[in-house]
């Protein structure tokens, strides 16, 4: 009988084997990092600001008009993003929104792993593995 393949989803593929070098190109790529209800409290509070004003001062409403994104920088990296000797920061880490602790595994940008330095390493082990099992 011939054995069932079941491809796995890419955040079990790479959970194992991918490690975030902190280049930070995923908080400078344009576009949303949505907000779910229940994150903005505890970045608020982080910030030191009350729900009504981070919502005024830095959300906007998404196109679909159906979450709040977090407003980004004119070059479109995050507001929140800053450089710390060990890499790319986020000021707030603590209560650092769902979408972006979820990268790449459960949500990339297209071409991201030409940016993703993270990335960019894997392929370096796994050519560098490839090459070694192809030596006699």
């Amino acid at each position: 009988m011939p054995e069932v393949v079941q491809a796995l989803p890419l955040y079990v593929v790479m959970k194992s084997d991918f490690t975030c070098l902190r280049c930070g190109r995923c908080c400078r790529w344009r576009g949303y990092v949505r907000l779910d209800a229940d994150e903005i409290a505890p970045i608020a509070v982080l910030l030191g600001m009350s729900e009504a004003r981070f919502i005024a001062e830095q959300t906007r409403l998404t196109g679909d008009r159906c979450n709040l994104s977090l407003l980004e920088n004119a070059d479109g990296s995050c507001p929140f993003l800053r450089n710390a000797p060990e890499g790319a920061a986020c000021r707030i880490e603590a209560a650092k929104p769902r979408q972006c602790r979820n990268f790449p595994l459960v949500w990339n940008f297209p071409g991201w792993e030409a940016e993703c330095a993270g990335a960019r390493n894997r392929r370096k082990r796994d050519d560098a593995g490839d090459a070694m099992e192809k030596k006699p």
